[in-house]
């Protein structure tokens, strides 16, 4: 006796097409946004920006995204995501410019993690701490105490630090960076090697 296989809603599999065909959009116009800025003869960094772009919206968005989905379901979120990856990747296919390139990194990138997140709340958490604070935390705090004992190294009058030749200080300044660092709930690993 054979039982006939459940049927899926069909708003499922337009979901699931939809994030399919959104996270196709996102990733070309990842690849085609740096290559056009590239060949428009700006420089690399602006390469970096461009990318970074597509990461910053999502960081942004995250808890915007968990509470709409609890106030109103998984179908607006799923709605308004599919409706900025079309007006994204569109704004820089219609009128390519260095704005209009960065409006579609924003876009696509945010409409993404707003499709992905806005139905689960632990991973707007994950996302928004974890991810966005920790990372932050640690490569900010690693940067600021890297230069401060490099400062008080090499550059204040009369400290003796660089001329010790000693092993410990190394070892100290990395255990105040790592302290530090988990002290404000960062990575401090993160935090050892920047």
């Amino acid at each position: 006796m054979n039982a006939a296989a459940p049927r899926l809603p069909t708003t499922f599999v337009w979901l699931i097409t939809g994030l399919i065909a959104l996270h196709a959009c996102m990733a070309a116009t990842r690849v085609v946004a740096s290559l056009w800025v590239l060949r428009e003869g700006h420089d690399e960094r602006m390469v970096g920006v461009i990318i970074s772009l597509f990461a910053v919206a999502p960081i942004v968005l995250s808890m915007w995204a968990g509470r709409l989905a609890d106030q109103h379901g998984l179908q607006r979120p799923a709605r308004l995501a599919m409706v900025m990856g079309v007006v994204g990747s569109g704004a820089s296919a219609l009128a390519p410019n260095l704005y209009t390139v960065g409006l579609a990194a924003l876009l696509t990138g945010g409409a993404l993690s707003l499709a992905a997140v806005s139905g689960k709340p632990w991973l707007v958490e994950w996302l928004s701490y974890d991810v966005a604070w920790k990372l932050l935390a640690g490569g900010l705090a690693g940067w600021l105490i890297g230069r401060l004992f490099g400062w008080l190294t090499f550059k204040v009058p009369g400290t003796s630090l660089a001329k010790t030749g000693d092993g410990l200080i190394a070892i100290a300044c990395t255990l105040v960076a790592y302290g530090a660092t988990e002290a404000i709930h960062g990575y401090g690993f993160l935090a050892v090697f920047i």
